[in-house]
């Protein structure tokens, strides 16, 4: 053998070789894997929690919407009640109005009758005398 030549490992150590970095390739491997899956699980677990608030979010939201529907079908019901007050409030007025005006064309009349008969009695006098 010359100096110059390398020296090359024997084929038993580069099988040892190969098998020692073949292992802690497959150690590395399950490693990573390990940490891979606790994160996993820490993502799960914090999707998690997020779904359950979102859920109370969306239970929430599902109240309120069934408070406003309901308070929505009351002012409707209110509205409608308002204005069927409104439509008596002027039907009573236009019967009062009514009469009032009637009232007012009998009281003429009455007067009108009062002056027709003789100057010393009167409808009212007539009518005074009968309930003395």
């Amino acid at each position: 053998m010359s100096p110059e030549a390398p020296i090359l490992p024997s084929e038993n150590e580069n099988h040892m070789h190969r098998q020692r970095n073949d292992s802690l390739l497959v150690e590395e491997n399950e490693k990573t894997r390990e940490e891979c899956r606790k994160r996993l699980a820490d993502v799960e677990e914090t999707l998690n929690a997020g779904f359950e608030k979102l859920q109370r979010v969306e239970d929430c939201f599902n109240s309120q919407l069934t408070r406003i529907t309901g308070a929505e079908r009351d002012l409707n019901c209110a509205n409608h009640t308002y204005a069927n007050l409104s439509q008596a409030d002027g039907a009573v007025s236009k019967t009062l109005d009514d009469q009032k005006t009637y009232l007012q064309s009998v009281s003429h009349l009455i007067k009108q009758l009062d002056k027709a008969t003789t100057p010393e009695v009167s409808l009212n006098d007539d009518h005074n005398r009968a309930l003395n």
